[in-house]
């Protein structure tokens, strides 16, 4: 969460594009749980993926990162538009993210294989 923060202010004070690592991506999910929890009545996770300015960057790299974040992977109704996977095709049906790409990249996981719980997101 510390290190996202820093480096996404930095980059906007340098204005250069963001470093799209796997450790960045697990800070951008860690800093979204949080502002989930900030908020007595646990703001929409939808709504604060839409709000921010590198969800069209970040949230794809989670198809492509070797084991999701923890925060991404848990949910308990994949439909939800509050957990992870609804949120995302929420933003896709709304064209904050490119949908044809999530699917190729979906896909692309799909087929690299690993441990069905690992593949359960996708």
């Amino acid at each position: 969460e510390v290190e996202y923060t820093f480096v996404g202010e930095l980059t906007r004070i340098a204005r250069v594009p963001l470093p799209v690592t796997d450790h960045l991506v697990t800070g951008w999910t860690e800093l979204v749980g949080a502002a989930r929890r900030r908020h007595r009545t646990r703001r929409p996770l939808t709504e604060i993926l839409r709000d921010d300015p590198h969800t069209a960057v970040l949230a794809p790299r989670l198809f492509e990162m070797p084991e999701l974040p923890p925060q991404v992977d848990f949910y308990d109704a994949p439909d939800s538009q509050d957990h992870w996977p609804g949120a995302l095709c929420a933003l896709a049906g709304d064209g904050v993210l490119d949908r044809s790409y999530l699917v190729e990249r979906c896909v692309a996981r799909l087929m690299r294989g690993g441990r069905s719980v690992d593949q359960r997101f996708f």
